[in-house]
């Protein structure tokens, strides 16, 4: 009788094998078939979705242009809302029509429709049922813990097979009235185009505008985060290089505020850009940054000359300003973070740059300090000219000098 031989490869093999097959199986997000409420539904396509572990499956009819979404998707908590929808005309959450599921207070699962508005969007609201543009010919809703599984039959315009399609989540529902979502960059990323005719899906999650955000952070960052303070480190430990110091102070706060001003004219133009969502703390402390910034280039200009008696007060302005504005700018950062979450190496990045920064400011303080209070000492201490071991005085009636023995102790 032969038996079976299974060597290293073989076993290895298989096991290469399960792990793929059990991969692939676990990123299978959704499915061509399902089950709403015990009656099954095929759709034609379905295609998993960038974020929140959501996905889509659907099918069209294009004799009557009517399509059949089901959409899954996964809630904060058994007691928050999922929800989806399309807007007509923009990769935009105003102005979407939506389509919201939760448990109402009796632990009812419901889905109603919504109107997405600028008033809610900006957080200024809760959502209510409204008049919408989407035709629902049919819906269906099933939610099991934090899975949410809706289904809609809707009919499309004439013509009409490219949809934006928009969705998003939210962590708590007050009577049957769903609660603002967060404002974060994962939070806003829930779009994408898709062609219910050919599945071609394009947009991929992205929010919208990406690069000038991007843009935005990084000037801020190296301008106000980075080149402000060295500007102020230059004018406090450079004065020994005089006038070196001033010259290289007012080259790097001038690139700071042109960098910096450009920063901001982008948040302005993103700010046009998402009507409805407005980060209100970073934007205040942003213009407030800009205002004290420009008062910092206009107070060299009005320098008033070192003999003036007000020059101590200009100081005292210069530096509280200055200091001031170096310390929001690092505050403004770390939200602009938090708003873009470009990933903790960003944020570990800047902190590593502000920790070197503070730690070569203190070592410099200290140099600085020790020299004032030695040279402070060597004066004090210092009646006579140290030239040997005489004491050269001179002569009170006639005016010459000479030389008197006496040791130096």
């Amino acid at each position: 009788m032969i038996k079976p031989q299974f060597d290293l490869w073989t076993i290895g093999l298989a096991t290469l094998f399960v792990s793929i097959f059990s991969s692939v199986s676990g990123q299978q997000l959704c499915s061509t078939q399902q089950s709403f409420n015990g009656t099954q539904k095929v759709f034609s396509k379905c295609q998993p979705l960038a974020t929140q572990s959501a996905s889509i499956a659907w099918s069209l009819d294009p004799t009557s242009n009517r399509v059949n979404v089901s959409f899954s998707g996964e809630g904060l908590s058994s007691s928050g809302w999922v929800g989806w929808g399309l807007n007509p005309s923009t990769l935009q959450m105003v102005g979407t029509s939506a389509l919201i599921g939760f448990k109402d207070a009796q632990g009812t699962s419901m889905m109603q429709q919504y109107k997405l508005t600028a008033a809610v969007q900006n957080q200024l609201a809760a959502l209510s049922p409204g008049v919408t543009d989407l035709v629902v010919l049919d819906k269906a809703i099933e939610i099991s813990g934090t899975k949410f599984l809706m289904f809609a039959s809707l009919q499309l315009k004439p013509n009409q097979t490219t949809v934006n399609f928009i969705w998003n989540r939210g962590p708590s529902v007050s009577g049957n009235s769903p609660q603002p979502h967060s404002t974060s960059l994962a939070d806003l990323q829930g779009r994408t185009s898709i062609d219910m005719s050919s599945g071609i899906v394009t947009g991929g999650g992205t929010a919208p505008h990406q690069h000038l955000k991007n843009t935005h952070g990084v000037l801020a960052a190296v301008s106000w985060g980075l080149l402000l303070p060295l500007g102020a480190m230059a004018a406090r430990y450079l004065r020994a290089f005089d006038p070196a110091w001033f010259y290289i102070h007012v080259a790097i706060q001038s690139t700071a505020y042109i960098l910096g001003v450009s920063a901001w004219g982008l948040g302005l133009r993103l700010g046009h850009y998402s009507l409805g969502v407005v980060y209100h703390q970073h934007r205040r402390i942003g213009i407030t940054i800009f205002c004290f910034a420009t008062l910092q280039v206009l107070a060299v200009a009005l320098r008033p000359s070192k003999e003036a008696k007000i020059r101590v007060y200009w100081n005292i302005y210069h530096h509280a300003i200055g200091y001031t504005t170096i310390i929001l700018a690092a505050i403004n950062i770390f939200k602009g973070l938090d708003i873009l979450q470009p990933g903790s190496g960003w944020r570990t990045a800047y902190i590593v740059i502000l920790s070197t920064l503070g730690g070569v400011s203190i070592i410099l303080e200290i140099i600085s300090w020790s020299l004032f209070f030695r040279r402070r000492m060597q004066t004090s201490n210092k009646p006579f000219k140290y030239g040997g071991s005489h004491r050269e005085t001179k002569d009170a009636t006639n005016g010459h000098s000479h030389t008197q023995g006496r040791d130096i102790v």
